[in-house]
């Protein structure tokens, strides 16, 4: 399996975002750190806000902020809302064929098996494993610290 693009930016932006949760940081700012699409970005932050892990700010200063706690974002919860396509092989699709021995192929209930390992050990993780490291994901993506006072 490949995680599409989708779910890639979903966690680069949630990582951004988590790493530096009393910031507001705009889409452009997250595109640039990491040389992707702006326009992907807008579909998925819209995902993401929509499913309330992301808020919107508007105005000169607005973008992103993140609208929960690192620790209660699940990676299994974003992967299930971001990740559309688990299928496979052809015959695990919706609208897939399968071959001339679907019938009787235990191959498909396998990977289906996989695939719920794979997201059981994502449910383990929340965004506050992946952001532990805040000083230098923020060195490598170019964001300066808060000054808390």
């Amino acid at each position: 399996m490949k995680i599409n693009s989708f779910t890639n930016y979903a966690y680069r932006i949630l990582i951004m975002l988590g790493a530096n949760p009393d910031k507001t940081i705009s889409l452009t700012e997250i595109a640039s750190a990491y040389d992707i699409s702006l326009n992907h970005l807008k579909k998925v932050s819209a995902r993401l806000v929509e499913n309330g892990y992301v808020s919107t700010e508007r105005g000169r200063s607005g973008g992103l902020r993140i609208s929960k706690p690192a620790s209660e974002i699940g990676l299994g919860e974003i992967f299930r809302i971001a990740q559309t396509d688990t299928a496979f092989v052809e015959c695990m699709a919706e609208e897939g064929e399968g071959c001339v021995i679907s019938p009787v192929c235990q191959l498909q209930s396998i990977f289906k098996k996989a695939l719920g390992e794979f997201i059981a050990v994502m449910d383990r993780y929340t965004l506050a494993d992946l952001v532990e490291n805040k000083a230098d994901l923020n060195n490598l993506l170019g964001i300066e610290a808060v000054q808390v006072e």
